[in-house]
């Protein structure tokens, strides 16, 4: 009678396991299918992270390419030490790079997003001299 009752209990176990691996492997596959495709959602009332209608018209009617140069010292121990809201300008790159890669999708492969971190004595630096963007 109790070889019964221990192999009722082993199945039990075996089919949490499997049940277990089944979630884990749908799990796995819908990222791996779900990473290529962006959804964002604006719930800002002034709508501040959705392009505006004639931003977007623009972009699709480009006749060429376009790339946009943004640079930004991220990690420079320089300017966090001047700036007292480092942080603060931090997240305002974040939000300009948001947009820049906004601009990249709507434009439907015309714009080209390169980013550069100009550090002292980089080519990135010299990129950033020719364009007149100058250091603090």
């Amino acid at each position: 009678m109790m070889k019964g009752a221990g192999k009722k209990e082993l199945a039990r176990m075996a089919g949490g396991v499997l049940g277990l691996l089944i979630v884990l492997v749908i799990a796995i596959g819908a990222n791996i299918i779900l990473r290529n495709f962006s959804v964002r959602i604006d719930l800002t009332e002034e709508k501040l992270y959705t392009l505006s209608g004639g931003t977007r018209d623009i972009l699709k009617k480009l006749n060429g390419h376009v790339t946009l140069k943004f640079f930004f010292s991220g990690n420079s121990a320089e300017l966090s030490a001047v700036l007292q809201n480092y942080s603060l300008l931090q997240n305002y790159a974040g939000r300009i790079e948001d947009l820049l890669k906004q601009y990249e999708i709507a434009g439907n492969g015309k714009v080209r997003i390169e980013k550069y971190n100009p550090e002292p004595d980089s080519e990135a630096e010299d990129w950033a001299q020719r364009y007149g963007v100058a250091g603090r």
